[in-house]
């Protein structure tokens, strides 16, 4: 695989805007907005900058080293990283990563003290401006509305028709909107469900490391001493989808990270994500992405 990082998509076109953002009864104002999309297939130089940056997975995996801490990242992640916090990415052993990064000055006026009944208000704020860094896994449908988000404010940039940037304005706040909520969701979330948030993210673990192999609820179940349809319940509360439904997206999101490399088979493929019947794997495929496996790497 040849080594690179590469930005595919910079948008500073909006970075001399100011976005006022309402808390409540606060007053935050954004500024220097900088979008970027990046693939990367190598470690990057450890680095800071001097604003806030929210770092979304898109997909690959890897790890993220900010300060002392070492992060494991998958798709559907996001972290917030104070101003001058050194960080660095590496990726998983010969995959790529797709990132998208928000980078943003943020200023507070305070209107009116917050109230404690404004509790997830002051999380936010807590995000904010803690000099904490936070890190979050998406649901299924927080991501579909990330992703989707991203994806109309390349197209507003791209295009810059007329009254664009009042467009892209109600998109940015969207987009904020759709962090912070995520954000609070999971905080809330660990509160009341952090054993069975644990237990999800080491269901994933296990489904990535075997991704090549029959992945069954039982076996997953007796590696975690849980009933099998415990187990299958964890998965359909956190994704919305049934455990095999959900491996099957999971491997499918790896065969699209394996389609990059034009040297590798679409049987060999098949296999690295443990589906050995091509024909099915092929059928599989054009049924979760609307495509066939050679047409989505034709599209590339």
């Amino acid at each position: 695989m040849k080594k690179k990082f590469y930005t595919i998509k910079t948008y500073e076109d909006i970075k001399k805007e100011v976005f006022p953002l309402f808390l409540g009864n606060h007053l935050l104002l954004v500024s220097n907005v900088q979008l970027n999309i990046h693939e990367i297939n190598i470690p990057t130089y450890s680095h800071f900058h001097k604003d806030y940056q929210i770092i979304y997975y898109l997909s690959g995996s890897g790890v993220e080293r900010i300060d002392n801490k070492q992060i494991e990242v998958l798709p559907g992640m996001a972290i917030l990283i104070p101003p001058f916090k050194k960080h660095s990415f590496i990726p998983t052993f010969n995959t790529e990563a797709q990132i998208f990064t928000l980078r943003f000055i943020i200023k507070k006026q305070i209107l009116k003290k917050i109230k404690p009944k404004e509790r997830k208000i002051f999380e936010i704020m807590k995000l904010l401006f803690s000099n904490r860094v936070h890190w979050w896994s998406l649901s299924e449908v927080k991501k579909k509305e990330i992703e989707n988000t991203i994806k109309k404010i390349s197209n507003i940039i791209m295009t810059k028709e007329f009254g664009w940037t009042i467009e892209l304005e109600g998109y940015f706040y969207l987009l904020f909107k759709i962090f912070f909520t995520s954000f609070i969701e999971k905080k809330y979330l660990k509160e009341k469900k952090s054993r069975k948030e644990k237990f999800f993210t080491k269901i994933q673990e296990y489904i990535y490391s075997n991704i090549e192999s029959k992945i069954t609820s039982l076996d997953i179940a007796k590696k975690l001493i849980l009933s099998q349809r415990y187990i299958q319940k964890i998965v359909k509360d956190f994704t919305g989808y049934s455990f095999s439904n959900f491996v099957n997206m999971l491997r499918i999101e790896k065969a699209k990270e394996l389609l990059k490399n034009e040297n590798f088979q679409v049987k060999y493929i098949a296999h690295k994500v443990g589906i050995f019947n091509v024909n099915y794997f092929s059928r599989l495929f054009k049924k979760i992405e609307g495509v066939s496996p050679t047409k989505y790497r034709d599209m590339l």
